[in-house]
């Protein structure tokens, strides 16, 4: 009990009794405000836990999503160097290199997952 508490008490004896209720009433806000001070900081304690665990999950599916887009531009690079090592010819859609590339692209077509089917082949 504080100096205050104390002598708002003392007065009350004196007073016929109105001021230790309004004693009481104090330490009664007094309560409230401890207790709605601790509900926020469970509330702000608990917010931080959520978003952080959100943060985590959108990071991990980032870096998902960069292996897979490094997966696939190591399959893409594949198929340039394979076009680019087939031998020139004059013959346009018969030659290596279109057939080379386009079964690559075939390949990483029907590997997508926004793909609706097989390609079909020429």
């Amino acid at each position: 009990m504080n100096l205050w508490q104390t002598a708002t008490i003392i007065l009350a004896a004196g007073a016929g009794g109105w001021l230790a209720c309004d004693a009481t009433k104090a330490g009664q806000q007094q309560r409230a405000q401890v207790a709605l001070q601790t509900q926020m900081q469970t509330y702000a304690t608990d917010t931080i836990k959520a978003q952080k665990s959100e943060a985590e999950r959108v990071i991990s599916a980032i870096v998902a999503q960069g292996a897979a887009r490094a997966e696939r531009a190591a399959e893409v690079k594949t198929i340039i160097r394979e076009v680019q090592l087939a031998p020139v010819t004059t013959n346009c859609v018969d030659s290596p290199a279109v057939r080379v590339a386009l079964a690559g692209l075939r390949k990483l077509a029907e590997a997508s997952p926004d793909h609706p089917g097989p390609v079909p082949a020429p």
